[in-house]
């Protein structure tokens, strides 16, 4: 996957690196484990609610973002992210 990777970002290469193989990790696990909806949340965040109780709010999209976030605490469908 880096051999097709084309750094364009101010930020350092590695750093988005890692963010964009994120979304392909997380595509292999759906795979893997046949889901079709699921909440990621990156190590260093804080989850201070059940997600059955936001879930339902989130249901009808494909992908969430937090407000200036990176999807560090995203919803993600199998199908949008296959599509990615």
């Amino acid at each position: 996957m880096q051999k097709n990777y084309i750094h364009l970002n101010q930020l350092p290469e590695d750093i988005v690196f890692m963010w964009i193989s994120k979304y392909f990790i997380l595509k292999k696990f759906m795979e893997n484990l046949n889901l079709k909806k699921i909440f990621h949340i990156d190590y260093d965040v804080l989850l201070y609610t059940e997600i059955k109780k936001i879930e339902p709010y989130y249901k009808q999209y494909d992908f969430t973002l937090s407000k200036n976030s990176a999807g560090s605490n995203s919803f993600f469908d199998y199908n949008m992210i296959k599509d990615f």
